[in-house]
């Protein structure tokens, strides 16, 4: 009857009095040793099936997710080192507008369950607002309560290249938990639109302004669907 570990961690060695049967013994080890170790995957697939029945505790790196996870007892959990920025490239999205050779950046935190990101898209050639939504996508998806829905409300600002004026803009997170959505301040009533909605720009009149070296940029904290 193998021997069990000092640290109540129920890893297995031969005792002198066994019978001898290295492979058993080894592999017995190897077994137990494995779960408790940071155990590597291709992805969240190959994970989920060589483990369909983790126990809390277990960790694993997922090669094609780069992330490490962790199991809490009923969900993979992602692990982050608390409070360091990851860089992060957002995809954007112009409805009726055109993205041109925009260039997009941003970065993300996480500590616990919240996350804090900052986005920025820089205007390129041939890109225009359009007048239908502007969103972008989440480094990790939200969280998606049907009463907090475009509730989880950050802040930003855009710059329209000519030098000329700042103007606020507003983001939320839209339903779905993937995407947020900015909006932008109509002046004649302060009512919320599309950036590229008319009554945005200079003295009320016409849209936000859009040109080489402009860019919307967004500050956004929400809470992490896992």
């Amino acid at each position: 009857m193998p021997g069990t570990d000092s640290y109540q961690q129920g890893l297995p060695y031969p005792k002198l009095g066994d019978a001898p049967n290295a492979e058993s013994a080894l592999s017995s080890l190897v077994n137990a040793v494995a779960p408790r170790g940071n155990m590597r995957f291709t992805d969240a697939a190959a994970l989920n099936a060589a483990i369909p029945s983790p126990v809390a505790g277990m960790e694993a790196w997922l090669t094609a997710e780069k992330r490490k996870v962790v199991y809490d007892g009923a969900t993979w959990q992602t692990y982050v080192p608390q409070g360091q920025w990851i860089t992060w490239t957002p995809n954007w999205n112009f409805a009726n507008g055109a993205l041109g050779t925009s260039t997009s950046a941003g970065r993300y935190r996480r500590t616990g369950s919240t996350i804090e990101l900052e986005a920025k898209i820089t205007c390129g050639l041939y890109s225009t607002l359009g007048d239908g939504a502007i969103t972008f996508t989440l480094p990790v998806p939200a969280q998606d309560s049907a009463d907090l829905m475009q509730y989880r409300q950050g802040q930003g600002r855009h710059v329209d290249g000519t030098g000329s004026a700042w103007h606020t803009l507003l983001a939320v997170v839209e339903r779905g938990g993937l995407t947020a959505a900015l909006f932008t301040y109509r002046l004649w009533d302060m009512g919320w639109v599309v950036p590229g909605a008319a009554g945005t720009g200079q003295g009320g009149s016409g849209s936000l302004a859009w040109a080489p070296g402009g860019s919307l940029r967004s500050q956004l904290t929400y809470e992490a669907l896992s």
